[in-house]
């Protein structure tokens, strides 16, 4: 099971099939259907920038507010028990 926030959100978006269109909200550009969801794809969907995500993913000291953490759930498309691990690892203190 994964134990950060980063890894959580790293096996997440690569679990994503490559032939979804849309992640939430958000449509993928037809050129990236058919290829693996990207940090940029999740990145564009949530309204931040991908450097900002790839900190995310990485543990690089970045902490999303409670609305960020619903739209990355909606992009990552997870079920409700999904989504309380994610606020749950959201809401650990490094080092915990």
């Amino acid at each position: 099971m994964d134990t950060t926030l980063a890894a959580y959100l790293r096996r997440c978006r690569t679990r994503i099939p490559p032939q979804v269109t849309r992640l939430g909200s958000y449509d993928r550009l037809p050129s990236r259907i058919g290829k693996s969801v990207t940090q940029e794809e999740v990145a564009e969907a949530i309204d931040v920038t991908r450097t900002w995500y790839g900190r995310l993913e990485t543990d690089a000291g970045v902490y999303p507010s409670l609305t960020l953490l619903n739209r990355i759930a909606s992009a990552l498309m997870l079920k409700p028990i999904e989504r309380f691990r994610l606020l749950i690892l959201a809401a650990k203190k490094p080092g915990q």
